[in-house]
Order: C-alpha cells, then sequence, then structure tokens
C-alpha cells in the first residue's frame, strides 16, 4: 500500500476511535476541579454506575446517504479520600467505560463497522492546606485504553484491524480558596501522549502496521462554588488545548482544534431530599470540516439528579441527556450531523 493510502487508514481508525477515552459530553464530570469542589472535607466515600446509549445520525446531501453511529455504554466511577492529621490528605478516583459501537449504512448493503473499545482512567491526587486556607492538589491520572479489535464487514468480506493497548499519563495540580460563602480555584492538566500500533488486514489476507498517537490534551480549568439562599451553585470552565495533537493528514491538517467546554450546577437541599442540575456545553472540537465526527462535534447535555439525604451523605439517581447538531461546510463533505444521547444514573456519596 502506498504511504497516502496508509495514513489514510489511519486517519479513518483514528477517528473510529477518537473520544473512547470518556462517556458523551456531560456524562463524565469528573475533573480535577470537580473533585477538588466537592471532596472538601477530605473523607468521603464515592460511586456511580451509568448505562446509556448513543444514537447519531450523519446525513450527506447529494447523493442523499444516511450513516449511523450507535453506541451503548457502561460508565462508573467509584473513589474515596482520607485525612492525615490536619494538612495532609490523599484522594484517589478511578474511572471506567466500556462501549459496544457500531457505525452502518442506511443501505444494508454498505459495509458495517463493530467495535467495543475499553478505557480505564486511575486517578491520584496528594493534597495539602495552608495556614491562609488555600488547598493545594497535585497528582496526575492514567489515562488507560485497552487493545480492541474494529472489524468491518462487507459484501467483499471482512478487514480486521486490531489497535493495541496504550497508557497515557497526565500530572495535573490546582489550587482551591475557601472563604465562607464562596470558593474557588483553578487547575492545569499538563496533558501527554504515546504512540501505538495499528496492524490493518484486508480483504484479501494482506495487511499493514502504522502508528497512531493517543493522548490527554493539556487543560486549564477555573471552578467556584457559592450558595445562594436554599441553593449551592458550582461551576467549571474548561480550555482545552487539542489543537496539534495526535495524528495528521497528507496536507499536514491536524484533525483537532481547541475546545471549550463549561459546566453550570444548581444544588438545592430541602432537608433529607435535594434536587440537583447540571448543564453542560462543549464547542466544536475538530480543525478541518472533513473531520466531524460524532466525538468533535459540538454537544450540549442536562443532567437531573434526586438526591436522598444530605449534600455531603446521600445516594442519588437520575439520568443526563446529551443532543449535538453540526453540520460541514465544505460541498465535498455536505454532511449533517445528530447526536441524541441518554444515560441514567445511580450512586451514592457518604462521609464516614
Amino acid at each position: 500500500m502506498s504511504l497516502p493510502v496508509v495514513k489514510l487508514l489511519t486517519l479513518t481508525v483514528a477517528l473510529c476511535s477518537a473520544g473512547v477515552a470518556a462517556a458523551f459530553t456531560g456524562q463524565d464530570e469528573q475533573t480535577p476541579g470537580y473533585m477538588a469542589m466537592q471532596y472538601a472535607r477530605r473523607s468521603h466515600v464515592w460511586n456511580r454506575l451509568d448505562l446509556g446509549g448513543v444514537d447519531a445520525q450523519v446525513k450527506t446531501s447529494p447523493p442523499g446517504s444516511v450513516r449511523f453511529d450507535r453506541r451503548a455504554e457502561g460508565f462508573a466511577v467509584i473513589g474515596f479520600d482520607a485525612a492525615f492529621g490536619s494538612r495532609f490528605g490523599l484522594r484517589l478516583n478511578v474511572k471506567g467505560l466500556y462501549s459496544r459501537q457500531r457505525q452502518s449504512q442506511k443501505d444494508q448493503s454498505q459495509s458495517v463497522t463493530d467495535q467495543t473499545p475499553q478505557t480505564y482512567a486511575p486517578s491520584a491526587d496528594l493534597t495539602f492546606l495552608t495556614d491562609q486556607g488555600l488547598e493545594v492538589f497535585a497528582g496526575a491520572e492514567e489515562q488507560i485504553s485497552s487493545a480492541y479489535n474494529q472489524t468491518i464487514t462487507s459484501a467483499v468480506g471482512v478487514s480486521t484491524t486490531h489497535i493495541h493497548k496504550a497508557a497515557v499519563l497526565a500530572p495535573h495540580f490546582g489550587i482551591v480558596r475557601r472563604a465562607g460563602a464562596w470558593s474557588g480555584g483553578f487547575y492545569y492538566v499538563l496533558g501527554g501522549h504515546v504512540q501505538r500500533d495499528i496492524d490493518q488486514s484486508a480483504f484479501d489476507g494482506s495487511g499493514i502496521t502504522s502508528q497512531d498517537i493517543a493522548f490527554v490534551p493539556p487543560r486549564l480549568g477555573v471552578m467556584g462554588q457559592f450558595a445562594v439562599g436554599r441553593s449551592l451553585i458550582d461551576f467549571e470552565l474548561g480550555f482545552v488545548q487539542a489543537h496539534g495533537q495526535g495524528l495528521t493528514d497528507d496536507k499536514g491538517r491536524t484533525i483537532y482544534s481547541d475546545y471549550f467546554q463549561t459546566r453550570f450546577g444548581t444544588l438545592i437541599d430541602f432537608g433529607g431530599v435535594g434536587f440537583k442540575t447540571s448543564v453542560f456545553y462543549q464547542t466544536q472540537s475538530y480543525d478541518s470540516s472533513a473531520y466531524v465526527t460524532v466525538d468533535t462535534m459540538p454537544v450540549s447535555a442536562l443532567k437531573l439528579l434526586l438526591l436522598l439525604g444530605a449534600p455531603t451523605d446521600h445516594a442519588f439517581f437520575g439520568v443526563t441527556a446529551g443532543y449535538g447538531k453540526d453540520g460541514q461546510s465544505q460541498p465535498e463533505f455536505n454532511a449533517s450531523y445528530r447526536l441524541l444521547a441518554l444515560a441514567p444514573t445511580i450512586g451514592f456519596l457518604l462521609t464516614p
């Protein structure tokens, strides 16, 4: 195979496997900043389980074709923090995502792509409380993508791509200031990347080995929390530097661009019962309109939770819903994207 064909195939695999490190926008809120704000007392145990689905359609006109991208996902979070003396604390957290994905055409005669990526992300933070009331934290998250196969089934046969395991370590640090009814701070994720092999076998039995780049982009986050009557308002603004990360096409264009994420939440406590609402938004994260995918298009999400217990000691259940819509401007890629996602969730937060 020629070099341009190899690079095209590698880019296709990279796009199909993009985003497997996280669930859809709004589902995974466990950023370093979120944990620093939520677990202020350094003595908690938490757990959460989501079972959701993503249904996306890509319509191209002309010629009027429709492609589906559908996923069934299981997303879990478990962690705890503990205090050591009056100043030090340790926070541990593990996230896991299991996703069954299928890409198919409305025309049943076209090819079908199946893959089942799994990602795990353990993280650890050491916290220190200063005399001025500042909480300084530093640690790292390791994003581990398990090896998996991608199969493409068509009328002429089955081709298989084996994506090797990749583990990316992303250090981070931050500061939180708590003063009365208002708290705030920032964090920075340094990011990281590793190269992984991709073994591709064609319908005729021939094969090649190419490389992909798994990465965690650098991220700057600003978060805050304040009380208004019965309500506790929290927010986070995330600025993600994804431009230049990962692979480039044969013209030197990168797939990803810098993007912005925001979350605003409200918790209302009625004494034993509470309601929590969070709104999320992520801007587009593709650098070229030729690489719009389910994972790079802009998405909005809404989370609704019912809390049974106190804000710092409760069980909860609810749902996260996501919606995205995007279109490409280039005539040769005149496609319109639509995404719908729904994930019921259940979990707890305990204070020993």
